[in-house]
């Protein structure tokens, strides 16, 4: 009996899986207003905490042996970075042009927010806001190659048993 069921809603079992995955972000997207109000706050504390991490590690790479480490530190906080960026993105997104096209931009992988928000700050005359978001994304990619430059100065630490 459930071979049956199985194979009777093997491929439109997918099909309706799909259509599912774009739909509960829709059905989401009519509070991101109320959801971005309330996780907002907590994202300015990490993103504060990360860029102080961030420029402690710089700071503390001028000693050769911590270079490695710094310099991943800073990769991994960079991320931290672009995460808010991005939830950023996703409610200008959903504030400018709505739910069809913050959902087209999640779809393209998570960054294809970037360009619809940019899209949506171009409409509305927004053009400070997408120097800004430009300028921070050049930053957090300057982050992360200036982290991975930091750690290619000085061999990764051996771990474990040495012989």
């Amino acid at each position: 009996m459930i071979e049956k069921i199985k194979n009777l809603l093997g491929g439109t079992g997918i099909i309706i899986g799909f259509i599912a995955l774009l739909l509960i972000p829709f059905f989401l997207l009519n509070w991101y207003e109320g959801i971005f109000n309330t996780i907002y706050p907590w994202i300015v504390k990490i993103t504060g905490f990360a860029i102080w991490i961030i420029v402690l590690s710089f700071l503390i790479s001028v000693f050769p042996k911590a270079r490695y480490i710094t310099g991943m530190i800073m990769v991994i906080f960079s991320w931290a970075l672009g995460l808010m960026l991005w939830l950023v993105n996703l409610y200008v997104s959903g504030a400018t042009l709505g739910n069809v096209w913050t959902i087209f931009g999640v779809a393209f992988m998570g960054i294809g927010v970037f360009i619809t928000s940019g899209i949506g700050m171009l409409i509305n005359g927004n053009f400070f806001d997408l120097f800004m978001m430009l300028i921070y994304l050049a930053l957090i990619y300057g982050v992360r190659m200036l982290g991975l430059f930091v750690s290619s100065k000085y061999p990764e630490p051996k771990i474990g048993l040495q012989n």
